[in-house]
């Protein structure tokens, strides 16, 4: 007689062993993030964010968490995606290939009421109304889903937060509904500010997981590092700064293309196996001039197709000027402009979005499987957030902002950004006018300072206005709309680490500090070394000192804080000022030189905190919901 119950349970082999033993990469900082958040999970937070950097693998993350959360019998898992379909159609043929069981489906798959939603199911919908509001009726009923919100900080926020005349925006409020009483979300960006600002499903930053890029990641370090102005970095790749006003971009946009070309030849040439690679071309978020950028890429092309043509030759010399400056050898040139010449009819230009209808029926052939030699892409916000571009070699971004530059937005853009070899990362070539680059280098440098201070568990996101190079750059954190202002506190940098015991060992540092025994930055070294740390080391590691005696100030360490304030304006439990600041101008004045001041504060309770400001330009914002050690 047949054992049925040997066939029991078939289909609940670990879909996450699975998947983490077939990755091609180092799988240790998806590990860690998925151990991360089913920890979180398990300790009933209901609603948080994992931040990890742009391009940085999060799908791959994604679609391992969603593995784990199958394995854990999680029955409904809703992946939300921006309303973008170029966008859902990669990130979900993905998961699909990825061998997930339940295979990822659709939204609309589910909406038949006699569909058996009680089985096991991966739902994806994008975040557009219509959509929304089908999903959140049909899945009323359904508790303990599980809400994987990719993009978190697009659509999903509360626009109208600060206008109690106006219900919650559309999205935010569907998402909501979709989210119930009895539901996990788990929100999945780059950058997660917007999110914390304004309380999205009241979301608790200090309960976020961080995504560690793997080794092989190339991002904002290596291509908007932090020393390029202060010590003139010599950058890695090829950064070309174009002029502010021209009157003539298609001679510019010619020029990257050719170099593109030279570029790609460079690295296939004589190479025993070809690979194709993507330039991009991002210039304005107006769909009908995309067509005509479009238009000038083909005739490009096909001039170069024509040996008759009035421009041909003028345009072979200009390639071969570009050869030469790359490898100031004539011979070489000579050899990459036959190859290109050979090859050019391999050219595909495409344009992500046009009026009317798409011109690309599968989007991955010229975003993350390149199938042309040279592959060409033209668009402008569809490009900006999510899609991932392999083998990116070339980019020709000129597009400005009115009012200041959305770091979100910035952040989001630079697609250049991933897994990339010395070589491709090398040779990659930008294209961008100098106020745009150091708009969105100054972007990346507040990114750092935010992710160092949320690491150390101090959420706070920081801005900036002023002149770097003689250029007026102003980037803000996110839309005023979106931040809730009855949380939000505005200061100038001011941050509060760890609370700690004041032990004999903290008592002689400071007594060796004050009689000159200790530098200040040799008592922030010793800060550091504790178990529990008064400050934590990548902090002091980060700071910009140009020299370590006149760039540090120590505020008047051993001192109480229920003698150094008025009683009602502190918190003593807490270490903290409750009404006044606590660095005044007075304070800050004693030491003119310095840009960076750390003040040891002590309670009667036997505890020290230490506080820290950056006496920049810089305006820091943080989330007062986020009350403990902030």
């Amino acid at each position: 007689m047949l054992n049925i119950d040997r066939f029991k349970n078939s289909s609940r082999a670990s879909q996450y062993d699975r998947f983490i033993t077939n990755y091609e990469h180092d799988s240790s900082c998806i590990e860690t993030t998925v151990l991360s958040t089913v920890e979180k999970i398990k300790k009933g937070e209901r609603s948080f964010v994992i931040y990890g950097e742009p391009q940085s693998g999060k799908t791959d993350m994604m679609i391992a968490l969603t593995a784990k959360l199958v394995d854990l019998d999680y029955k409904m898992i809703v992946v939300l995606v921006q309303n973008n379909l170029t966008l859902e159609e990669q990130n979900r043929s993905r998961f699909v290939d990825s061998g997930l069981n339940p295979k990822p489906e659709i939204f609309h798959t589910i909406l038949d009421a006699d569909h058996d939603i009680s089985q096991r199911h991966i739902i994806f919908c994008t975040k557009e109304h219509n959509n929304l509001s089908k999903l959140a009726a049909r899945l009323l009923r359904v508790k303990n889903k599980i809400i994987l919100d990719d993009e978190a900080d697009y659509a999903t926020p509360d626009n109208y937060i600060n206008n109690p005349e106006k219900e919650a925006s559309a999205t935010n409020t569907l998402v909501t509904k979709l989210f119930g009483d009895d539901s996990i979300y788990i929100g999945v960006t780059a950058t997660p500010a917007r999110l914390d600002l304004n309380n999205t499903l009241a979301t608790n930053a200090k309960e976020w997981v961080h995504f560690n890029p793997h080794d092989a990641y190339k991002g904002y370090r290596y291509f908007f590092p932090k020393d390029y102005i202060s010590k003139k970095l010599k950058l890695k790749y090829d950064l070309e700064l174009m002029p502010e006003e021209t009157n003539n971009e298609g001679e510019e946009l010619r020029k990257t293309f050719f170099k593109f070309l030279v570029n790609c030849a460079y690295l296939n040439f004589e190479k025993s196996k070809e690979v194709n690679y993507i330039m991009l071309v991002h210039t304005t978020h107006k769909i009908l001039e995309h067509t005509e950028e479009y238009k000038a890429l083909i005739k490009l092309k096909s001039t170069l197709e024509d040996e008759n043509h009035k421009n041909w030759e003028k345009y072979i010399n200009e390639i071969f000027s570009i050869a030469l400056e790359k490898t100031n050898i004539e011979k070489l040139a000579d050899d990459l402009v036959h190859f290109i010449l050979k090859n050019i009819g391999r050219t595909y230009v495409a344009a992500l979005n046009t009026p009317g209808k798409k011109l690309v029926a599968n989007t991955d052939v010229i975003t993350s499987k390149p199938t042309s030699l040279f592959t060409v892409v033209v668009g402008g916000n569809i490009i900006s957030r999510g899609l991932t571009f392999t083998n990116l070699l070339s980019m020709f971004f000129s597009r400005n902002v009115k009012g200041k530059f959305q770091q979100g937005t910035y952040v989001q853009r630079a697609r250049m950004f991933g897994s990339r070899s010395d070589e491709l990362a090398n040779n990659f070539h930008l294209a961008i006018p100098e106020t745009i680059f150091l708009n969105w280098w100054e972007c990346f440098q507040n990114y750092h300072i935010q992710y160092l201070y949320h690491r150390s568990g101090n959420p706070v996101w920081s801005e900036s206005t002023g002149f770097i190079e003689g250029l007026n750059i102003r980037n803000s954190i996110a839309p005023s709309s979106s931040i809730d202002k009855s949380t939000i506190s505005v200061d100038s940098g001011l941050c509060g680490f760890n609370i700690v015991e004041c032990n004999h060992n903290i008592e002689m540092l400071i007594t060796d500090f004050n009689d000159g025994k200790l530098s200040g930055y040799e008592l922030l070294e010793e800060f550091t070394r504790f178990k529990l740390p008064l400050l934590p080391d990548f902090i002091l590691s980060d700071l910009e000192l140009q020299n370590k005696s006149n760039d540090i100030a120590i505020h008047d360490p051993g001192l109480y804080i229920e003698e150094v304030f008025k009683s009602g304006s502190y918190d003593q439990k807490e270490l903290k000022r409750t009404s006044g600041g606590l660095f005044s101008g007075t304070r800050i004045d004693k030491y003119p030189s310095a840009m960076h001041h750390f003040w040891p504060l002590k309670n009667k309770l036997g505890n020290i905190r230490l506080w820290y400001v950056n006496k920049s330009t810089k305006r820091r914002v943080r989330n007062l919901k986020n009350t403990r050690n902030s």
